[in-house]
């Protein structure tokens, strides 16, 4: 298992890899979600996808990977809980909102890990300018959601997706620095990432059963373009499960914190061209395919 110390330039490596995976995953189940507005379905299919290549590294001897024991399961069931309400509730936040919001609730974890950081793992408190910074961040925030129309209209329930992902994600960070420590002595990093994404599929399947989300796929556009979208999506979404592991395991839970809403920015210019023409064309046939279902519904009730 890599070190924290003396590792700067593999660090450095894990960082760029892990921030280029989260800013083009964010923007893709963006895509996805829309076309397939079953936050369920898609997670357990990235999941399972995550769970299947790595097994197939296992069997094949590409890697070492560890077998399933109760002592390491253990700690990282707890991790799966908030792992999966994290990532239903990012679904969700993504399928009310846009991806500037959940960007300007993300940069704001930093300052709740920091805090963790230090009462729990023993870490060093952020120094005056890096707790500027992030208190730089929280204002913005602030900023951001008073100038809001979505909450000046409807007030923080339009943000409650947002905020349990921001109180979840926060304990998970740091709780997830922790159990990829080598105190569980895994192999290589293929363990913790297959740990959380095969213990992940059962619950994420069970919530979107129990959200009744089988009654949409009625409204989902099953299209190619749409099939190959999520398919891209669970690559990225494993190598963002590898990659992050990976970084959790060189830097801080602060710094691994920070990360995300940096990539996530890189992700803003992308998402714009949803608004233009690009993207307005795929928009365009959503809305008349939409429309025939309407006016088909329309006829089948009149007769």
């Amino acid at each position: 298992m890599p070190k924290e110390e003396g590792h700067s330039a593999e660090a450095m490596f894990a960082m760029l890899a892990f921030s280029a995976c989260s800013s083009s995953l964010l923007l893709i189940n963006k895509l996805v979600i829309h076309y397939i507005p079953m936050p369920s379905f898609v997670s357990t299919a990235q999941f399972a996808v995550c769970t299947i290549f790595i097994l197939g590294l296992r069997i094949t001897g590409a890697a070492e990977v560890d077998g399933f024991e109760w002592e390491k399961v253990k700690p990282y069931l707890y991790y799966t809980i908030m792992f999966v309400c994290t990532i239903y509730c990012n679904m969700k936040a993504l399928q009310y909102s846009n991806i500037e919001t959940i960007i300007v609730f993300r940069s704001c974890v930093p300052l709740v890990v920091s805090q963790l950081d230090y009462l729990f793992l023993g870490r060093q408190l952020p120094s005056p300018a890096s707790t500027g910074a992030l208190l730089v961040l929280v204002v913005g925030a602030v900023g951001y959601v008073l100038s809001d129309a979505a909450f000046k209209l409807n007030g923080w329930n339009a943000y409650s997706w947002a905020t349990a992902y921001f109180f979840i994600i926060s304990v998970e960070m740091a709780y997830g620095k922790h159990i990829v420590g080598p105190h569980l002595k895994f192999k290589s990093l293929w363990g913790p990432t297959i740990y959380t994404n095969a213990l992940a599929v059962l619950p994420m399947l069970a919530v979107g059963l129990l959200s009744s989300e089988a009654s949409r796929a009625d409204s989902a556009v099953w299209s190619g373009s749409t099939l190959l979208l999520l398919a891209v999506s669970c690559i990225i979404g494993t190598a963002i499960s590898f990659f992050g592991w990976y970084c959790r395991s060189l830097v801080t839970a602060t710094c691994y914190t920070v990360l995300r809403p940096q990539a996530r920015g890189s992700s803003l210019g992308q998402s714009r061209l949803i608004s233009t023409p690009l993207g307005g064309g795929a928009r365009r046939r959503k809305q008349d395919a939409d429309r025939a279902r309407k006016l088909a519904a329309v006829g089948q009730a009149r007769d």
